[in-house]
């Protein structure tokens, strides 16, 4: 388990609705942070990312380079997480994080893990970076993975196959000892145990394809910890025009084969076709 901090903005006080900014997480004695419009592995601040979140952006700068000084400066950790909760007002705001068990495949990555916080914790909440089209093609993606996946429950008649289910609560042990639970997109239950997830790979967004990623990876290794036998398949689509993936998108993926027992296109009728076909319900 991760222990790290949460930055929060809170425009109107009297309204109550504070956005999450950044987080700032501790891995032994060392802390790393992110906020919105720091990119890692830089220091810089784009201020062009908050303009649509703060009233003004030389306020939220000046908070964002307060809490680093704290950071920088402190020879306790401890102490620098006391006073980075010591510091909150009425407008900007640090609170400790809930508790997150990361995928086991960052463990020991500080930064990965880093990224990982952020994606889960923040992300949804920055502007996209002045590139609209970028974002909107993430969306896109998404929506179509949906559109296609939807497209083949009602091909294979599996919307009324009582084995098989959408978007499945499941208990499962966490990472610490702890219960919880994972909701992969799909169940299929006949005996065996087959668990289906949805992946958007979005050549040009590395990040939203990471943060699918890592979420995969996550639930089809929790699903495998409880039960070796369970078989977990990934469900992805590349793209929104049938894109070639690039190095990274390709990468994201290699790192998915190694949680999941097989990864089908959903664009290709043959793979399609062969995993389905044994699944179809003719009630």
């Amino acid at each position: 388990m991760i222990q790290y901090l949460v930055a929060k903005y809170i425009g109107n006080p009297i309204r109550m609705e504070p956005r999450n900014i950044g987080i700032v997480a501790r891995f032994g004695e060392r802390v790393f942070v992110r906020f919105i419009g720091q990119k890692p592995n830089q220091g810089r601040l784009d201020l062009r990312s908050v303009r649509h979140l703060v009233s003004h952006t030389a306020t939220y700068k000046q908070w964002i380079d307060y809490w680093l000084h704290v950071i920088d400066s402190a020879n306790d950790v401890e102490k620098a997480f006391a006073e980075l909760v010591a510091s909150s007002n009425t407008n900007f705001v640090v609170v400790s994080g809930e508790p997150i068990f990361p995928p086991e495949h960052l463990v020991g990555e500080p930064h990965l893990l880093t990224d990982y916080l952020f994606q889960t914790v923040v992300a949804g909440n920055e502007a996209p970076d002045g590139d609209e089209k970028l974002a909107a093609e993430s969306r896109l993606a998404r929506v179509n993975l949906n559109r296609q996946c939807a497209r083949i429950i009602r091909q294979y008649g599996l919307g009324g196959n009582p084995r098989f289910e959408d978007t499945p609560i499941v208990p499962c042990s966490l990472i610490g000892g702890t219960t919880g639970t994972v909701q992969p997109s799909y169940a299929y239950r006949n005996g065996s145990e087959i668990y289906f997830q949805k992946v958007a790979v979005e050549p040009h967004t590395a990040e939203a394809t990471q943060k699918e990623i890592n979420n995969a990876a996550f639930i089809f290794e929790r699903l495998k910890a409880d039960d070796a036998k369970r078989q977990t398949t990934a469900l992805i689509k590349v793209g929104h025009n049938g894109e070639p993936m690039d190095s990274a998108a390709t990468s994201f993926l290699n790192v998915l084969s190694a949680f999941a027992d097989q990864i089908i296109d959903v664009d290709d009728p043959e793979q399609v076709e062969r995993t389905f076909s044994k699944l179809e319900w003719f009630g």
